[in-house]
C-alpha cells in the first residue's frame, strides 16, 4: 500500500458526505468511523467501522458516483485512499465474475439503504 495516499482525519471530521460525488474509496487502518444517513433531517447511524475495513466503494461503482452515506471520524482516523482510476484498473484486471459480483452487491446494498431510510422506525445501530 506504499503507492497509495495515506490521509488522517481528526475526531468529528467528515470524511465523505452523503449525496456528494465520490472519487475515492478508503481503507480504514486506524481509529473508528461512523456511517450514517439523513432521514427526514435526522442523522441515523447505520454502523461503526473499525480497522481494517474498506468503505466508500459504492460511489466508485454506482452510476453518477454519488455517496449513499456520510462517514465521520469518531476519533483520530487514518485511511489509505484508493482513487477511482486505480480502482477501475483493478476491476478491469480482475476476473469478470468478481466485477459482476461486486456490482451486484453494491446495487443490493444501495437498495437496502434506501429501504432503511424509508422505514425510519426500524432500529438503526
Amino acid at each position: 500500500m506504499a503507492d497509495f495516499k495515506v490521509r488522517k482525519f481528526s475526531q468529528d471530521e467528515i470524511i465523505c458526505e452523503e449525496g456528494s460525488i465520490g472519487n475515492v474509496a478508503y481503507i480504514l487502518t486506524a481509529g473508528s468511523v461512523e456511517i450514517s444517513v439523513d432521514v427526514k433531517g435526522q442523522k441515523k447511524v447505520l454502523t461503526v467501522l473499525k480497522p481494517v475495513t474498506v468503505f466508500g466503494v459504492m460511489a466508485l461503482v454506482l452510476k453518477g458516483n454519488k455517496r449513499t452515506a456520510t462517514a465521520t471520524a469518531l476519533e483520530n482516523v487514518e485511511v489509505v485512499e484508493i482513487d477511482k482510476e486505480e480502482f477501475d484498473e483493478y476491476i478491469e484486471k480482475s476476473p469478470r465474475v468478481i466485477s459482476a459480483t461486486l456490482k451486484t452487491l453494491v446495487e443490493r446494498l444501495k437498495e437496502t439503504t434506501s429501504r432503511l431510510k424509508k422505514h425510519e422506525e426500524l432500529n438503526m445501530y
